[in-house]
């Protein structure tokens, strides 16, 4: 089966998607309407277009593609915790991809980095450490000290 890109990007207030080939183009407010209007978009085309762009003919996977100024114009703040979650489980994936040797390019250490940063400002929102007290600190070293 192929595989058809679709490409979607930062648009104002919303985000829009297309297929670079391919006369279906759609809008929408997050990545899931996106995919919705997109499937949706496509089988309107292919209803109204026996022979479709070869692209579109036979059988096909969507994979949708967002670069990494769109992701961050977009999802520039974790909404709730099931983001929280989903973001936190592809952090845990992408550690083992990268260590102190991979290049600042990488796009693996880049989704990374700008992953681990939604995280930080969401835990410091959501989950705040408060500063101990001086007597919370002087009863901490004594019992490192013992």
């Amino acid at each position: 089966m192929k595989i058809v890109e679709v490409i979607v990007e930062h648009a104002c207030k919303n985000l829009s998607a297309y297929i670079e080939g391919a006369p279906v183009i759609t809008v929408g407010n997050d990545m899931c309407e996106v995919e919705e209007n997109m499937k949706e978009a496509i089988e309107l085309y292919l209803e109204d277009n026996p022979n479709p762009c070869e692209l579109l003919s036979g059988e096909f996977e969507l994979k949708f593609k967002i670069d990494a100024a769109t992701f961050i114009n977009y999802m520039a703040k974790i909404e709730n915790e099931i983001e929280y979650d989903a973001i936190c489980q592809r952090v845990e994936e992408l550690l083992p991809m990268t260590d102190d040797n991979t290049p600042l390019t990488d796009p693996r250490l880049i989704e990374l980095r700008i992953l681990s940063e939604l995280v930080l400002e969401y835990e410091e929102e959501h989950y705040p450490i408060e500063k101990p007290t001086v007597s919370e600190l002087i009863e901490l070293r004594l019992k490192k000290k013992a």
